[in-house]
């Protein structure tokens, strides 16, 4: 006997024994009420005495199965499956719990859980959101004025309540949008379908422009970061230390002003007034000695 062990939610676990869809209104034999679930989001069917398939059914924001999207593959006690902001662990009752195969996991290497993210972010270029700067957390951002959105651009009138959904698998990032009235646009052009994001793209949502950035693709000239770790937070510089440069030299300010020009020189100037002032005095002479 299996069942679905919902994560940081206040569904019940779910006994399953045959096939059943997950999706987000009836006729789904399990409804999860968030607006980034498609109606009929993904199958559940039993493959085996020890294991299941899943597959998407055409989903927007995608399914996915230990961090990465999938249309179809196998899952097996401990895996946990993601649809839209849902996580679900499939557990086999009468054996160890998700938590006891993912200790025991960890104790055969010999190292943490820990799903390594790549760090991304969305940077305010235009627009009233209030965060200037938005860190991407997790497989699916949602964007939209609805409040249940990771971005909730609640003033912002050209957005819609679902707007677009930002996915991503390994260390690939994706924009979808969600069936939005106005469109997103990735650098000036209407996505259709799901849309690669590469560092530095401009991202239109309503009245807003995030430009997506990654951690560590300056240095590196790809999208994968560098790091997982926090960007720190700005420090007091000395006079002599120069400030770090690129998106991601800093929290609160990831893009400093560029240096002034330094002023251009008067020599060249100078050097021309002189050569005018001595070819006006050739040319006078010149004319004194003709004209006697």
């Amino acid at each position: 006997m299996f069942r679905l062990v919902f994560q940081k939610s206040d569904l019940a676990p779910r006994a399953i024994a045959g096939p059943v869809v997950i999706g987000r209104k009836a006729p789904a034999d399990i409804i999860i009420a968030d607006a980034t679930v498609s109606a009929s989001h993904a199958k559940l069917s039993p493959r085996d005495e020890d294991s299941w398939t899943i597959e998407d059914l055409k989903s927007t924001s995608g399914t996915w199965v230990n961090g990465r999207r999938v249309s179809q593959t196998t899952v097996k006690p401990g895996d946990t499956i993601t649809i839209g902001k849902q996580s679900f662990v499939l557990e086999m009752t009468g054996g160890p719990t998700a938590t006891e195969l993912m200790l025991g996991v960890a104790t055969m290497f010999n190292a943490p859980v820990v799903e390594d993210e790549p760090q991304a972010a969305l940077l305010l270029v235009e627009g009233r959101y209030p965060e200037r700067v938005t860190t991407l957390k997790g497989a699916v951002v949602t964007i939209g004025r609805g409040a249940s959105n990771t971005l909730n651009l609640n003033d912002d009138a050209k957005a819609s309540a679902s707007h677009a959904i930002i996915s991503r698998a390994g260390s690939k990032w994706f924009v979808t949008d969600a069936g939005s009235i106005n469109g997103t646009k990735v650098n000036g052009r209407r996505v259709d379908g799901e849309t690669p994001l590469t560092h530095g793209a401009k991202l239109t949502v309503g009245e807003h422009v995030f430009q997506f950035v990654v951690k560590g693709a300056e240095e590196s000239g790809g999208t994968v970061p560098a790091s997982t770790t926090e960007i720190p937070k700005p420090r007091d510089l000395p006079e002599n230390e120069a400030a770090p440069t690129g998106l991601f030299a800093s929290h609160d300010d990831w893009r400093r002003e560029e240096a002034a020009p330094a002023k251009k020189s008067n020599a060249g100037l100078l050097i021309a007034l002189v050569v005018g002032v001595l070819v006006l005095l050739a040319l006078a002479a010149f004319l004194y000695v003709k004209t006697r």
